[in-house]
């Protein structure tokens, strides 16, 4: 697994690479439509979590209930939010 961010330059070229096989993408809905769109024509899987906020991966060997904890405290904060880079990758 890859975490990338850019412009539309550079999800262009990850969206229409040969060599990407399935697409996770978190952002607005209308770039996630395009995602879909280009991912469908390619016949390549795509996962959109589109519009919504404090996206998290939780790894399979982290701590559940504080990963929970967290997660939840993030969602639910005024203050801007960054998981530990254990969770993410």
């Amino acid at each position: 697994m890859n975490l990338t961010f850019g412009d539309r330059e550079i999800g262009d070229a990850i969206v229409h690479h040969t060599g990407i096989d399935a697409i996770t993408f978190t952002g607005s809905t209308g770039v996630g439509r395009g995602i879909a769109a280009a991912g469908a024509a390619r016949g390549v899987p795509v996962q959109a979590e589109m519009g919504g906020k404090n996206a998290a991966i939780v790894l399979g060997d982290a701590d559940l209930d504080l990963a929970v904890q967290q997660i939840l405290l993030g969602a639910s904060s005024v203050i801007p939010w960054t998981p530990p880079p254990r969770w993410v990758r």
